[in-house]
């Protein structure tokens, strides 16, 4: 093993001469030695070399390491604190010491080194720490005069008209504290953005105040001291500041002036109109219509109106007293109304009334006055007539009467068969002693007219009632045919919607229930539904609804008189308008796919638009792929975000209607039909071809007159033809099911005359046939 000695670079030299002590001996033993001793030396120096870079490697990573700690040492502490300068020197000297003594060097050239590097470093550090120490201060300082000058900017916006010399005591109190901290370009930068925040501040405050003159001036007369952007700014903040202000003086003020408004409106009598002109003037005075000058003025008119109009109703009133009193008589019943309501306020107290007997007498003694009723007293006589109460109707008959006696030519609004005129004449005519029997007996009797009534519609659900009625039969009554059928009517029908059977019922019990006639309530509830129901193809299918759309489409053109062009219409602007909402219909590029792609429902507003006159408006519904094709209602997204149902509006204009593609390509489709028609005739013309149109035609009109002369040319054959028809049926028909029945009805259809039905007929036939049964078995019973 070879142990290497710790020995310097000059180690090899002595070696040399201690063992060739004599110079110059170039003996074989003194060379030998020579080079033994060369050899340590280089040996010598390998090992320091190696050692030294080993310690320097070390000393590097202890510096690195070291340089961290002082970092992390004064990073703790407080550079704003007092003994700031000792703390840092403390922190250094420590982490020096420390790093000396847990550092340990096997060579003394790096161990110096190293001391005197961390001394270094530590000096380093020193000037850092107080760099920071210097960059806190500053910041602090900044931050102070942040805080002054936001507090600056507080006094100045609470009371504008001082900024001036809060401005000055600013200036004087940062020369005083910030000078030998603030180096004189910052102190001036900051001094000017203050200045031109100051300025921008007072005219914020004067804005805010309301005095917005003021601080437009403000930024105007100081522009040149600043910034074109923060004028502007400034400008467009005032603008903001004015528009809010007037919001909130209007919903500060709008209450007093709606109580104003009220209070004007209502100003009736001359004390109400000063008292109103009073409220106007103070809220004028106080600035109420300050920005409303109109409102003011229109509430002035107003009331110089209602003085005018109170000063002619005064003059009025006293016209009609005097007329009153004199028996002149009224003008009209308006002028009647007036003076009665004059004469009852005369009459009575506030808060009185006059007893029943002081009315008949009052109301009999007005009606010899003036030739007229009161509309209130006219309307009591009809309330008693309508609700039939014994004492009501006894004490109108009574009042009726009286007025009779006094003034017969006058109107009293009732009809000659009112209930309250007929208790009258009972009492007349000295059937009962009193109104009072009178009215008993009429009501009674009409409880018993009540009750004959409801028999007789109980027997109407039981025998012949509409519930026996099919869907095919109330479609074909009501004309639900599909589009393109030529006569309205007929057998072909489209299928009822669900509950639209339910509807007709009981709108044809309501109708018997109002008229008491069979045919009567057969005959309004059809017309009401032919009003409102119809088919539309709107889907691509014939489907029965609520106010097609169809029905909308303006017919100033003959191609409009075809269902499928007026469909075609509608169905081009609904996929427009579902274009138009970004909304794509399922399947519509499935071209083998029958499903609808798209419906419209009538809804209750659909009802309404149609009863007020208006082109209606309809829920729309479109298959949607998310929910695997189904029929969903379509909603549309307002532009304030809110979500809403979308409704379609049928073409209703001609504009409308020639401004689309469907209407340009039936254009082009009839044109093409019409060229068409004119080759083929004069390909006729050549040929001598038979023209098969004009023989069709010719077989129509012959079908035509043979059914006018069954229907109205001549009644009489088409009475034979019906008897020969049904000649042994009469007899026969009791004892016929419901199938039997439809079938004879469906036979018979061809010969009835315009406006009866195959079922009319039919019932006609058993009424004659029951007839025949009854004389038949009175005879038999005779004969017995």
């Amino acid at each position: 093993m070879v142990t290497v000695p710790r020995v310097n670079p000059q180690a090899g030299n002595i070696a040399g001469a201690a063992v060739n002590p004599v110079a110059g001996d170039t003996g074989a033993v003194g060379r030998g030695l020579q080079q033994a001793g060369n050899q340590l030396t280089q040996l010598a120096d390998t090992v320091h070399r190696s050692q030294v870079k080993a310690d320097r490697l070390k000393a590097n990573k202890r510096e690195q390491e070291f340089l961290t700690q002082l970092q992390q040492a004064t990073a703790e502490l407080d550079p704003l604190a007092d003994d700031y300068d000792a703390q840092v020197e403390t922190a250094i000297n420590e982490t020096i010491e420390a790093t000396k003594a847990e550092t340990e060097f096997r060579t003394g050239e790096v161990q110096s080194r190293f001391a005197a590097r961390l001394e270094n470093l530590g000096q380093a550090q020193v000037r850092e720490a107080f760099s920071a120490r210097e960059a806190a201060l500053n910041d602090q300082a900044l931050r102070d005069y942040d805080e002054q000058r936001q507090q600056l900017m507080a006094n100045i916006a609470a009371d504008p008209q001082g900024a001036d010399v809060f401005l000055a005591e600013f200036a004087a109190d940062v020369r005083e504290t910030y000078a030998g901290v603030l180096d004189q370009s910052q102190l001036e930068t900051l001094a000017k953005e203050t200045a031109e925040n100051a300025l921008v501040q007072e005219a914020l405050g004067f804005a805010e105040a309301g005095n917005m003159r003021t601080a437009r001036a403000v930024i105007d007369d100081n522009a040149g001291d600043l910034d074109p952007s923060m004028a502007r700014s400034a400008k467009a903040t005032i603008r903001g500041i004015e528009s809010r202000k007037r919001a909130e003086f209007a919903r500060a003020t709008a209450g007093e002036l709606a109580d104003i408004r009220i209070a004007v409106s209502r100003a009736e009598t001359p004390e109400e109109i000063a008292a109103a002109r009073e409220r106007v003037n103070d809220a004028n005075e106080r600035g109420l219509f300050r920005g409303r000058q109109g409102t003011r003025a229109q509430l002035t008119i107003g009331l110089d109106k209602q003085q005018e109009a109170a000063r002619e109703e005064a003059a009025a009133r006293e016209d009609r007293n005097n007329r009153y009193l004199s028996g002149t008589g009224a003008v009209d019943q308006r002028d009647a109304d007036a003076m009665w309501e004059e004469v009852t306020a005369n009459a009575t107290g506030e808060g009185e009334q006059l007893d029943p007997q002081q009315t008949i007498d009052m109301v009999a003694d007005f009606a010899q006055q003036t030739g007229f009723v009161p509309s209130p007293i006219k309307q009591n006589l009809q309330r008693a007539e309508r609700m039939l109460g014994e004492q009501q109707l006894a004490f109108a008959a009574q009042q009726y009467q009286t007025i009779r006696n006094v003034a017969p030519q006058v109107d009293v609004g009732l009809d000659k068969g009112s209930a309250v005129r007929q208790t009258a004449a009972l009492v007349d005519i000295g059937t009962f002693d009193t109104h009072a029997e009178a009215a008993t007996y009429l009501a009674n009797l009409s409880t018993r007219d009540q009750n004959v009534r409801k028999a007789r519609r109980d027997a109407f659900e039981e025998e012949a009632g509409v519930e026996d009625l099919t869907d095919a039969q109330i479609a074909g009554r009501i004309n639900l045919n599909p589009l393109g059928t030529r006569v309205p009517g007929g057998r072909q029908v489209v299928q009822l919607p669900e509950g639209a059977r339910q509807e007709y019922v009981n709108t044809f019990k309501q109708n018997y229930l109002v008229s008491g006639d069979v045919d009567a309530a057969q005959a309004a509830t059809d017309k009401y539904f032919q009003e409102r129901w119809g088919v539309s193809r709107i889907t691509g299918q014939d489907q029965a609804m609520r106010h097609p759309p169809e029905r909308f489409v303006p017919n100033f053109d003959s191609l409009l008189e075809r269902p499928e062009v007026r469909t075609r219409l509608i169905q081009d602007d609904l996929r427009q308008s579902l274009e138009d909402a970004n909304i794509r219909v399922a399947g519509e590029d499935v071209e083998a796919d029958d499903l609808p792609r798209f419906s419209l429902q009538a809804d209750e507003r659909t009802e309404a638009e149609v009863a007020a006159g208006e082109v209606p408006t309809y829920r729309v519904y479109a298959r949607d792929e998310a929910a695997g094709g189904a029929m969903l209602p379509v909603t549309v997204i307002r532009r304030d975000g809110a979500i809403e149902p979308m409704r379609y509006t049928p073409p209703s204009t001609k504009q409308e209607v020639t401004s689309s593609q469907a209407w340009r390509d039936a254009v082009d489709r009839e044109s093409e039909r019409i060229e068409q028609m004119r080759e083929r005739r004069l390909n006729r013309e050549e040929t001598g071809a038979p023209d098969l149109r004009e023989k069709a035609a010719a077989n129509r009109e012959a079908r035509a007159q043979e059914r006018r002369a069954l229907d109205v040319g001549d009644a009489e054959a088409a009475r034979e033809r019906v008897t020969e028809v049904l000649r042994d049926i009469p007899g026969r028909l009791p004892k016929l099911d419901q199938d039997e029945l439809q079938r004879l009805e469906d036979n018979v259809q061809p010969f009835a005359p315009p406006g009866v039905t195959g079922k009319m007929i039919v019932d006609w036939l058993r009424n004659v046939g029951r007839g025949i049964r009854e004389r038949s078995e009175e005879r038999t019973r005779e004969n017995q």
